[in-house]
C-alpha cells in the first residue's frame, strides 16, 4: 500500500462502515450468523447491542437464540426474562424460554413457559414445535402420562403425516420402560 501510495482503506469502504457501531448493525450481524448456524461467532456482537440497547427489536430472541445454540441456557435465561417482563406478548421469548429450561432439565418450568407462549402464540407451527419440544423430553425421561398428555396437545395444532406426527408415531413406536 505504501510503495502504491494508496490509502489503508478504499474511500467506498466508508459507506459500508458509516453504521457498524449501531445497535441495529449489531443486531444484523448476529442475526446472519444465527441464520448459517455460527451463533458462538453471533455472541460478541449482539452482546454489543445489548449493551447499548437490550430491548431493540429483535436483539432479545437473537441473543438467547445464540446462548441456547451454544448451550449457554442459564445466560438465555438471563435474557429472556427481562424481555419477558418488557414484552409479555412475544411468544418467540417465551419459546426459547421453555427451551432453555428444557434442556437444563427442569421440565415443570418448560411446561409451564411453553403453556404461556401456547397461549398467546397464534401460529399452529409454533405452537406445535413447543409441544413437541415437552413430547421429547417425556420421551427421555419415560414419563408416559406426561408423553400421552403433550403428544395430544402437539396434535391439536398439527396436521396427520406432518414432520411432528411422524416424530410422535416414531417415540410411541419406540418406547421401553
Amino acid at each position: 500500500l505504501k510503495q502504491l501510495n494508496l490509502p489503508n482503506q478504499p474511500d467506498w469502504l466508508q459507506n459500508y462502515k458509516s453504521n457498524d457501531n449501531t445497535v441495529a448493525y449489531f443486531k444484523n450481524i448476529g442475526f446472519h450468523y444465527n441464520h448459517v448456524g455460527a451463533s458462538q461467532k453471533a455472541i460478541a456482537p449482539l452482546q454489543k447491542g445489548y449493551a447499548i440497547d437490550p430491548h431493540f427489536d429483535g436483539l432479545e430472541f437473537e441473543l438467547a437464540y445464540a446462548y441456547n445454540a451454544t448451550q449457554n441456557y442459564q445466560k438465555a435465561i438471563e435474557v429472556l426474562t427481562k424481555a419477558i417482563q418488557n414484552d409479555a406478548q412475544n411468544f418467540w421469548f417465551f419459546r426459547e424460554l421453555g427451551f432453555a429450561y428444557k434442556n437444563m432439565g427442569n421440565l415443570e418450568k418448560a411446561e409451564e413457559i411453553y403453556k404461556k407462549g401456547i397461549a398467546i402464540c397464534t401460529d399452529n407451527n409454533q405452537k406445535a414445535e413447543m409441544a413437541v419440544n415437552m413430547v421429547q423430553s417425556y420421551f427421555k425421561t419415560k414419563n408416559k402420562a406426561k408423553f400421552d398428555e403433550w403428544a395430544m396437545l402437539t396434535q391439536q395444532f398439527i396436521e396427520k403425516n406432518s414432520v411432528f406426527d411422524q416424530y410422535i408415531e416414531y417415540w410411541k413406536d419406540n418406547w421401553s420402560e
